[in-house]
């Protein structure tokens, strides 16, 4: 259980904390905000200007701009930081989102 607790994986830390050891409120909001400098996190962030702006193949599997924007929601990116925010709508402004939102039977 010990390595569940490492501080080398934020995310799994986090959750460990959070359903495992049930800890206080406090230190999960502390361990919450050490979830972005995730090096997997800042990786994908470094490149969010290729990944939600020059990238015209969104949908690329594993390595579009959607598919980077699954990865930081599993990983529980914080969603306020403002360049996951600009990516989220950069993915919901391109015509390809919605024209397969469009063509969804409800």
């Amino acid at each position: 259980m010990d390595w569940l607790r490492e501080p080398d994986n934020p995310p799994v830390r986090y959750l460990t904390l959070k359903y495992i050891t049930v800890s206080r409120e406090s230190e999960l909001k502390n361990e919450r905000a050490k979830i972005n400098g995730y090096l997997i996190i800042r990786k994908i962030l470094r490149h969010q200007a290729t990944i939600w702006g020059k990238d015209k193949n969104l949908y690329r599997k594993y390595r579009g701009g959607y598919w980077n924007l699954i990865f930081l929601g599993d990983l529980y990116a914080n969603g306020d930081d403002e360049r996951i925010r600009k990516g989220v709508e950069f993915i919901l402004a391109d015509d390809l989102w919605h024209r397969r939102i469009d063509g969804c039977s409800t």
